[in-house]
């Protein structure tokens, strides 16, 4: 803002002048974000390869062991070692998405089977933590090329850390699990998930559309949980950063991971107290292209 000083040292008008700069800071926080999981790709290669041999060797010779006449305290430590070294062998063989040593598997899918195949895979769970999906998919959306088994995992990490969140909130109320069926109904744990497809010029307009010009896809996921802090959300999607106990905190970073490998952005907009949302933008390639 700048004013207009006539001749006589009066000020008659004022000039204001503005830019949106939403889509500049969001590239300088995928920017920021990327040089983050770079560095990160360098330290793993290294734990990787120190690593992984080890543990293969650890496991060998505990299963060994406990094929031969043990008592039962022995083995129960025993097969205790078995399953710590096989969790330890699982999370590194997961940062092999930041390294990129993973290559994905991509084929030509429909996103809503995906996501379908997914909430199959949960029912149970979802069930029996008295969770309400509301699913919204969008008929028409297009399809895209992707690795299906690899997003499965971020919308598994998506689907489970509402649960958590929602569960949690329950556990403080005193309102959780099938007892309260039929009788908090209003309470009830709620998971809104949408497909939209996204085109310039379009009702929505995704990452992809606003920077490249081009089509693409946005899932939506929205609970009705307790909501994230602030000063939460700015590492949410940081390695190792949890506020769960006995959790290694790489779901949404490994998630953020994968989104990126499909050229797609990961956002969460949220407020204690209110909804969270994760918006997944993912672009979308012509078969005839993508082939």
């Amino acid at each position: 803002v700048f004013p207009i000083i006539d001749n006589d040292g009066s000020i008659s008008n004022m000039v204001a002048m503005h830019e949106d700069v939403t889509n500049k800071d969001q590239l300088k926080n995928q920017s920021f974000m990327s040089d983050k999981l770079s560095a990160i790709s360098q330290l793993v290669t290294s734990i990787i390869s120190n690593i992984h041999n080890p543990l293969t060797d650890i496991v060998g010779q505990t299963q060994l062991l406990i094929g031969k006449t043990v008592d039962a305290s022995q083995k129960d430590a025993l097969e205790r070692i078995t399953r710590e070294a096989e969790r330890i062998s699982t999370i590194v063989k997961n940062l092999l998405v930041f390294t990129r040593e993973y290559k994905l598997q991509k084929s030509y899918i429909n996103i809503n089977n995906v996501l379908s195949t997914v909430l199959e895979l949960m029912a149970y769970d979802l069930k029996v933590n008295n969770m309400e999906v509301v699913k919204e998919f969008e008929d028409s959306i297009p399809w895209i090329m992707a690795d299906p088994f690899q997003l499965q995992q971020v919308f598994l990490n998506i689907i489970n850390n509402a649960m958590d969140a929602i569960k949690e909130q329950e556990a403080k109320t005193g309102l959780h699990g099938e007892h309260t069926r039929g009788k908090n109904e209003h309470n009830r744990g709620r998971i809104v998930i949408k497909t939209l497809h996204c085109k310039p010029g379009g009702e929505i307009e995704c990452s992809t559309c606003q920077q490249w010009g081009g089509e693409g896809i946005m899932i939506r996921f929205t609970d009705n949980g307790p909501g994230i802090p602030e000063e939460n959300q700015k590492r949410l999607f940081e390695p190792f950063f949890t506020t769960k106990v006995n959790r290694a905190g790489l779901g949404l970073s490994l998630s953020y991971g994968i989104v990126k490998e499909h050229g797609g952005t990961i956002h969460v907009k949220s407020k204690v107290g209110s909804a969270t949302t994760f918006d997944i933008e993912i672009p979308v390639l012509k078969e005839s292209v993508a082939r």
